[in-house]
């Protein structure tokens, strides 16, 4: 197969044997034939899904640099080369006689074609022919495994974007259904009545731990940054806001109060658009399917610092009946930055025949209880 034959315009993925690798190695007698057998499953996993994590790439290509070069000594360098070096054309020994990686097997073919009568008396120049043909599929791999490699940074967005993508795909389909616009105009209204609410037990909450850092320089005016930083970095939360408090002459910034009423005010936000978004999406599937609620009720709210709670009550039609708990709580990383989780938790569920669900879950209450 031609090096051109792999490196196609459209860049599919070459049709490569790797059990090609394994008789090579096998052939050679080759020391890595172990890791030879490791890197394989690499390479198969790379051409079916079309892309390779660029730390994968590192380790394929370090494996077949070492592959080539030991096939190229044992097949062409020991039997032609060593020994005989007043017998070797000077085209051969300083040009044509080296593949040291694949790099090298990059361009053979095209040292080959271009040797001269002498060097293709050489006794080994068959044999040079004949490796360059079964080694150069290799070349058109690491080709289009370099032109397909992506890192794991960008693999790992990817991957949460698509996620995103798809927890907030139910909106495109569910949110124009009647029911549930009704339900988000409930907590859409209760969450506009309650937002200073929101808002003053955030902004509240970090002025508490901002005084503790403030209280901290007061009593320590001369200290070293690092000790400062040390004295806050066994609470993420506390660390988090000295970063953004405590400039670099360890002092606090003449705007760390601004800061912290943007904060409290983007957690508000968050806590808001989670609340409505991310918990009716967990109730819409069930909304839509069922297509016939009578009304739905709220109650039981509860809010506090970080926390909005409510209980939903549905009835349908059909007879059919439940109650949705659905929250927003809100969570520190290790390095201090919030994030919020969405439980919601389904009780009283009443089949529309009158069976209660025993246990009720999301997955029942979509597999179930909506199909009912």
């Amino acid at each position: 197969m031609k090096i051109q034959e792999l490196l196609k315009e459209d860049q599919e993925a070459p049709k490569f044997d790797t059990s090609m690798l394994v008789k090579q190695a096998e052939a050679i007698g080759y020391r890595r034939a172990r890791q030879i057998g490791e890197v394989i499953p690499k390479i198969e996993n790379a051409l079916r899904n079309g892309e390779v994590l660029s730390t994968a790439f590192e380790v394929i290509k370090y494996e077949l640099n070492i592959f080539v070069e030991n096939a190229f000594e044992h097949l062409i360098a020991k039997p032609y080369f060593h020994g005989k070096g007043d017998k070797i054309p000077d085209e051969i020994y300083w040009d044509i006689g080296h593949v040291h990686n694949v790099q090298d097997l990059k361009f053979y073919a095209k040292k080959l074609s271009k040797a001269s009568d002498a060097a293709k008396a050489f006794e080994g120049f068959e044999s040079m022919v004949k490796f360059n043909e079964d080694f150069s599929p290799i070349v058109g791999l690491m080709q289009w495994l370099k032109d397909h490699k992506v890192s794991a940074a960008a693999k790992k967005k990817e991957a949460a974007d698509a996620k995103k993508e798809e927890s907030d795909s139910w909106m495109k389909k569910y949110v124009g259904h009647k029911d549930v616009k009704k339900v988000i105009d409930i907590l859409t209204e209760l969450t506009k009545e309650k937002r200073d609410e929101i808002f003053k037990n955030e902004h509240e909450f970090l002025l508490r731990l901002a005084d503790q850092i403030v209280k901290y320089f007061d009593e320590n005016p001369n200290v070293r940054r690092s000790k400062a930083y040390d004295h806050f970095s066994t609470n993420p939360m506390l660390a988090f806001l000295f970063s953004r408090m405590v400039d670099a002459n360890t002092k606090l910034t003449a705007d760390w109060k601004d800061y912290i009423k943007k904060m409290a005010q983007e957690a508000a936000d968050s806590i808001i658009d989670g609340f409505i978004y991310k918990n009716t999406g967990k109730i819409a599937y069930v909304i839509y399917k069922k297509n016939n609620m009578k009304s739905v009720k709220l109650d039981n709210v509860r809010i506090g610092q970080g926390k909005v709670e409510c209980d939903l009550h549905f009835e349908f039609k059909d007879g059919s009946r439940f109650t949705a708990t659905s929250s927003v709580v809100q969570a520190s990383s290790k390095h201090g930055k919030w994030f919020y989780r969405y439980p919601t938790t389904f009780h009283n569920v009443v089949m529309s025949d009158g069976q209660k669900m025993s246990l009720p879950s999301e997955q029942k209450m979509e597999e179930v209880f909506a199909v009912s």
